[in-house]
């Protein structure tokens, strides 16, 4: 399954480089609530909590399933560093005129010179806990840019963890 990961995320960006893509309206809300949903088995059975926070009617302009593949593939790493008894918090706020989408983890966080490069196409952190093929947040990155938003990645303030997050303008 990460090979095809892999080989779709890599077709994905080949295809897309250069053109301008169709932007659908995204119900981020309903989103939000549907992602948990999908994750809740999985985090339940490795005895992970799964916290959702959504303000109402949150709408914003993406490429199509883009928003999907972000949040997703920020859960599966959030869920790649989480120990039995940790939550992991997927939100969505407004914030001038912007909706942000956090997954918010409580592993070890990063390294400042890995957050440097963590977007950067098959770059992993030489201590990752977890394999992968270091495309899977440069498509974040790429899915995110091609929405007209940003990819972040910030380690918490409070405590260990990491706030992986995407920003798209609002949609009014």
């Amino acid at each position: 399954e990460r090979l095809q990961r892999l080989v779709e995320g890599l077709l994905m960006i080949a295809r897309s480089e250069g053109s301008t893509p169709e932007l659908v309206e995204v119900d981020v809300t309903a989103l939000v609530r549907e992602r948990a949903d999908v994750w809740a088995s999985l985090c339940e059975e490795r005895g992970v909590r799964l916290l959702t926070s959504a303000e109402d009617g949150l709408r914003a302009r993406a490429v199509p399933n883009a928003l999907e593949q972000i949040v997703d593939n920020y859960v599966d790493n959030a869920f790649g560093v989480a120990a039995p008894g940790d939550t992991i918090t997927i939100a969505a706020v407004t914030r001038h005129r912007e909706i942000a989408v956090h997954v918010v983890d409580e592993g070890p966080g990063m390294r400042p010179d890995h957050l440097a490069h963590a977007f950067d196409r098959f770059w992993r952190a030489p201590d990752a806990p977890h394999g992968g093929s270091g495309i899977g947040l440069a498509v974040v990155r790429h899915l995110a840019q091609l929405s007209g938003g940003r990819a972040e990645l910030r380690n918490r303030p409070d405590r260990a963890g990491l706030d992986a997050s995407v920003v798209l303008p609002e949609l009014r």
